[in-house]
Formats: structure tokens, sequence, C-alpha cells
């Protein structure tokens, strides 16, 4: 009989609320503050899942200073370049923490749900050739010339962690809209990985004699498989805008001077395993609308993420070390997506 009690006196309370009742209470309180007061939560937990579409390209380039195993010497830079597809749909969930008000915990992970991710481009300038055999004569196009290209059909697996914390440290009214400003911290690790089957590579070196040419046709055999990992701890900072209480408006702008990336290439069919490490940057944009339904909302993101980085690439032939020489990634991304989510 109590539970019953405590229930309609509830809504008693939730009905005088709302029809702006001024009624005072024991403590002096009038009952619709007192109402507001009781509904004032420490947290508030939001959930929302949602798909989006990644375009962009990861991309390395190797060259400059080389060291092997009887020396080292000095080539132009790029040598190589390999340009991996980013071009994939998204599954994501996020989940968000808000503590007083003014802290907000956000964390987010998505994974592709589509596969195919598009072409990769293999580029290789300045490659010589000897003739005749054996003769220690060499000839080439220039350092600027692109000697051999290749197109490969790809299918990607991505991966994106993030976690931040934000503080607003300034809040302001400026008629209907409330305008917030957030600055924190957060850390981002994503994960890219291919596989790679040859569809065909051109040599375009047309003095180059035909045992020197690298014309191939791909057979449908998985080539070349491909993993860049990156290491991005971030700070942000991220306005707001609310208006007349449902609708928001949020912008993002994050960078971390500290990215570390390490990348691993394995061309099958030459038994070669190139493997980098560079530590470079990261700028990430985003914007978004939220519309809020009672406790449900809807919102709609656009984000664009740039790399660069820069280190040296370890190269093994049939496990044994080849050389190593200087490396560059860098990758850009663009993502647009919608979500849905609850509000507790």
């Amino acid at each position: 009989m109590r539970y019953y009690l405590i229930i309609i006196l509830i809504i008693i309370s939730s009905n005088l609320a709302a029809a702006g009742e001024n009624v005072a209470m024991d403590d002096g309180t009038p009952a619709g503050e007192k109402n507001i007061l009781s509904r004032d939560k420490t947290f508030n937990l939001s959930l929302s899942a949602g798909v989006s579409l990644m375009q962009g390209s990861t991309t390395y380039q190797i060259g400059g200073h080389v060291s092997t195993p009887t020396g080292s010497d000095k080539v132009q830079f790029p040598l190589s370049e390999l340009e991996f597809p980013l071009n994939v749909y998204m599954a994501n969930i996020k989940a968000g923490l808000e503590y007083g008000g003014k802290w907000r915990l956000n964390t987010g992970l998505k994974k592709n749900i589509s596969r195919d991710g598009g072409r990769m481009k293999d580029s290789d300038w300045g490659i010589p050739w000897e003739d005749p055999p054996g003769s220690g004569t060499y000839y080439w196009y220039g350092p600027d010339h692109l000697d051999i290209y290749s197109e490969s059909k790809t299918r990607a697996d991505a991966v994106i962690a993030d976690a931040e914390l934000m503080y607003r440290f300034k809040e302001m009214e400026y008629g209907t809209a409330r305008i917030s400003f957030y600055g924190g911290l957060g850390y981002r690790y994503q994960n890219y990985s291919y596989e790679c089957r040859l569809i065909r590579q051109r040599d375009y070196r047309a003095a180059a004699p035909p045992w020197e040419k690298q014309d191939a046709q791909g057979d449908g055999r998985v080539g070349l498989t491909y993993t860049v990992i990156s290491y991005i701890p971030y700070i942000k900072f991220s306005p707001e805008i609310k208006v007349h209480d449902f609708i928001y408006f949020e912008a993002g702008v994050g960078y971390s001077p500290f990215v570390k990336l390490k990348d691993r290439d394995n061309h099958i069919l030459r038994s070669k395993i190139s493997k980098g490490e560079c530590e470079g940057y990261a700028l990430m944009f985003s914007i978004s609308a939220r519309a809020v339904f009672r406790n449900f909302f809807m919102e709609i993101v656009y984000a664009y993420d740039f790399i660069y980085a820069k280190g040296k690439q370890k190269q093994y032939d049939s496990g044994v070390w080849s050389a190593t020489i200087e490396q560059k990634n860098f990758s850009t991304a663009r993502t647009a997506g919608v979500s849905i989510g609850y509000n507790f």
C-alpha cells in the first residue's frame, strides 16, 4: 500500500508542476521548483547506433636514404607509392555519459559492413634497367618518370575506436539559443587492413629490353596484404548550439601532434615483407545536427580527418633483412552518416 501512495504522490506532484502551481512545500520551496530539482539527474546516459559512408585513402611512400647489408645510398623520393582506398560503409555505436551538466565522456566504435574498398594503385618512379645483362651498364628515364604502374582489387576491413573526455568551460544565451563551449582530451585507435588482387601491371619503360619489362596480368590470387594501425591521442575544442531545447548543432576541431603509426606490407608472391614505424600529426573536423523527440534523437554527422607521419621502413626478403628506407604515410577520410539514439 505504501508503494501505491508514493506513486500517487509523484503523479500529483508532476501534475502540479505541469500546471504551473506554486504551492509552498513544508520547506518553503514552491512545488514546481521542487519537482524540477527532483528531476535533475547527476548522470545522463545516451546510446545510439547508425551507419555512415567513409571515403578517402591511406597512402605510403618510400625513398630517400637507403641502408642495405652492403652499404647505404640515396635515391629519389618517392621511389614507390602505394595508395589504398577507403570507400566502405561503416556501422557505428556510441555511448555518452554526462556528469553534473559540465563533464562529458563520449565513446564510439565503428566497423565496416561492406568490403569492396575500391582499387589500390601502385606506382614506381625512376626504375633503372641493365643492358646487356651482366654488363653493369644501367639506363633510366630519370627520377620523375612513372615507370611501373598497377591497379588491384581490394577487400578492406576497418575498425575505429574513440574515447574523449570533455568539459564545458563556458555557456551563454542568445535569444532562444544557448551556446556551450567544450574542451578536452581524446584517444583514437584505427586499424585498416587490405587484401589486394592484381588487375594489371604496366611497364612504361619503352626502351627497356623484354627481359627487364615487368608487365603482368592478375590471375585472381591475393598478391599483397597490407595493414596500417594508427594511435592518436588528441586535444579537442567543441562549440554546441541548442535551439528551442530540441535542436542541437555541434562542431568539433581536434589536433594531435603525437600520432604513432605502424604498417605491414606483405608482397606474398615475392616473399617480401615491409614493416614501417612512423610519427606525425593528425587533424580532425566534424559538424553535426541533432533533433530530440522526447527521449529519442536523430543525428546527422559529417567528419574530415587527415593524418601525416614519417619514419623508416624495414624490408625483409624471405625473412632476411634486406634494406631500411625512409617512409611517409598520409591519409584522408571523409565520413557522412546518420544515427538514432535514446537519452536515459
